[in-house]
């Protein structure tokens, strides 16, 4: 199909407040939700402006590719251990919003040129397009295509995703998931009329859940790796941003009072994305986390929910809980510069490295990452061995 596109930039906030009433409606991918991307940039402290492609062809918007520039680094990491860290700047690419046909492979080049044009200018020394999926369009094309010498990354950085597609209603999940059920029973029983549950979605609601969720992550794993909820300014912007519009939901187990367990994202339509979870390891004998995600499910269902967003990442909890998954690749670009070319040698290694401990070292990885877990989680919550 021979399109005559034109790709136009708008790398401030004064040209993106300029384009929200053509921005592409967000469907099913909240990354590309106006309030969210415009808010939780604007949260991010690391972020120096947007970056926004748009495709078009005469005053008909085709396509939209969106994303940030910011500081940040390329690590190198073996395991949980980083190695080596190279400070840099990076444009970041989080969505490729397509109206065009499969075939308009043309404008897919002028947007990909831009990017391009960018790095030769010294904007970023590398550019980033986060975790597309393998049999994407745009994935192929990023593999495909032809950059000037040394531009394009000779090894990508591999990750699962995971997804739970729920059956038609709540006793069918329950058949189908006769041990998780036995936990809820275990857990109900041990603090029969000690329990409770909460649903959270209100903006007025925010505090609680961030207070309420502050008390469990900050003994966990993953806070010691300063990951998942950090109850940061970021965290709490993508909150907001979510409740604003109506989108953003929490669900807290308590016992007692005290809470135990949470998991928080968002919804669209009947789609769930799920953005961080965690629970008290002082209860992990009556696995909380997965006694909150049962009856977390059993509310959703109930409300129309058909589909769940785990993210990228093969924590063993997705695994467990979803039953599809897809595999994703982040693909870079670097500039021809001397940091651009270090930052590809410290890519390249590091996807390497992690590639090869989901895949031929997976099962010694899962061994070493649990006892790995509750050390880093005890020596961030002050527990003794």
């Amino acid at each position: 199909m021979n399109i005559n596109g034109e790709v136009k930039a708008f790398l401030s906030w004064e040209q993106v407040e300029a384009i929200k009433k053509q921005w592409v409606a967000p469907g099913n991918a909240p990354e590309s939700n106006w309030e969210l991307y415009r808010d939780s940039l604007r949260s991010r402290s690391e972020c120096l402006a947007p970056y926004v492609l748009s495709a078009y062809d005469g005053n008909r918007l085709l396509g939209m590719l969106g994303g940030r520039v910011e500081r940040g680094d390329v690590v190198l990491r073996f395991g949980y251990w980083r190695l080596l860290r190279l400070p840099l700047q990076k444009i970041m690419i989080d969505f490729v919003q397509t109206l065009l046909p499969e075939d308009c492979e043309e404008l897919l080049r002028r947007t990909v040129s831009k990017v391009v044009e960018d790095l030769l200018c010294r904007r970023a020394d590398v550019a980033a397009f986060d975790f597309m999926p393998d049999d994407s369009t745009v994935h192929r094309f990023l593999q495909e295509i032809e950059l000037p010498f040394g531009m394009k990354n000779s090894v990508s950085q591999r990750r699962i995703h995971w997804y739970l597609n729920l059956p038609t209603n709540f006793h069918e999940y329950q058949r189908n998931h006769k041990g998780l059920m036995q936990k809820v029973r275990k857990f109900e029983t041990a603090y029969g009329g000690r329990h409770e549950y909460r649903l959270l979605s209100g903006s007025n609601e925010i505090d609680d859940f961030c207070a309420s969720a502050e008390v469990v992550a900050r003994s966990s794993y993953q806070r010691a790796l300063h990951t998942g909820f950090l109850n940061s300014r970021e965290d709490r912007g993508k909150i907001r941003a979510a409740a604003a519009q109506g989108s953003w939901l929490a669900f807290i187990a308590l016992v007692e009072g005290r809470p135990v367990a949470f998991w928080s994202g968002c919804r669209f339509e009947n789609n769930v994305f799920l953005w961080w979870t965690s629970y008290d390891r002082d209860y992990q004998e009556f696995s909380p986390g997965l006694v909150a995600f049962t009856r977390l499910v059993e509310r959703l269902m109930g409300d129309g929910v058909t589909w769940i967003d785990f993210g990228g990442g093969d924590a063993p909890y997705k695994e467990r809980l979803g039953n599809e998954s897809r595999w994703e690749r982040k693909l870079c670009i670097y500039a021809p510069t001397l940091r651009g070319m270090l930052a590809k040698g410290i890519c390249g290694l590091d996807a390497a490295l992690g590639n090869l401990i989901r895949t031929k070292l997976k099962g010694l990885a899962n061994r070493l990452k649990s006892p790995w877990r509750r050390f880093m989680a005890r020596k961030v919550s002050g527990h003794p061995a």
